[in-house]
């Protein structure tokens, strides 16, 4: 198993040991484990037949379940998606460690103008918008429905069309929902 992939099923489980009858049940259960699974084995492997495979199977799964995250996405271990798609993610787009996705959420750029930049233990709530060429720092919470269109500083929590922080204690607010 990859370090990223292991940090995807402790944030999952909530535990640091995670067990073969655990991972068989979230398979089973879970689309959205499954989209990150296959991502993270798409990531591994050398052999360019099964990496072509790996992706058609993202591109499936993608129509399946509205989780629209391409193989070139940069994303940190301990992603999570609780309440499944939809999802989009630009291509160019780079996430942090232990980022919770939330329904109906667009992380996008503007034609040419750059993709966003989102840092570890980040919380986006449901329908958030994040466009552009944005840098979101560390610990930070996006309210739900917010739209991002400018740079937030470290341990912010934003809200508003477009967001605005409000507060400097994001920190503790995503600690609420990662499970370490």
């Amino acid at each position: 198993m990859s370090d990223r992939f292991l940090m995807d099923c402790q944030q999952w489980s909530g535990q640091k040991k995670v067990k073969f009858f655990w991972l068989f049940q979230h398979w089973m259960l879970f689309p959205t484990f499954r989209v990150m699974a296959i991502k993270r084995m798409a990531e591994n492997v050398k052999n360019p037949l099964w990496k072509k495979w790996l992706s058609y199977r993202m591109l499936m799964m993608s129509h399946k379940y509205l989780i629209t995250i391409p193989l070139e996405v940069s994303v940190g271990g301990g992603i999570s998606f609780p309440h499944g798609g939809p999802v989009v993610i630009n291509c160019c787009a780079k996430l942090g460690e232990y980022v919770i996705i939330h329904p109906d959420v667009l992380i996008g750029g503007n034609e040419g103008q750059g993709s966003p930049t989102i840092g570890s233990r980040v919380f986006i709530g449901n329908g958030a918008k994040i466009i552009g060429n944005v840098i979101v720092g560390d610990d930070v919470f996006i309210a739900p429905g917010s739209i991002v269109v400018k740079d937030i500083p470290q341990g912010s929590v934003v809200v508003g069309n477009p967001a605005r922080v409000i507060s400097q204690r994001g920190a503790e607010y995503v600690k609420k929902y990662l499970h370490w």
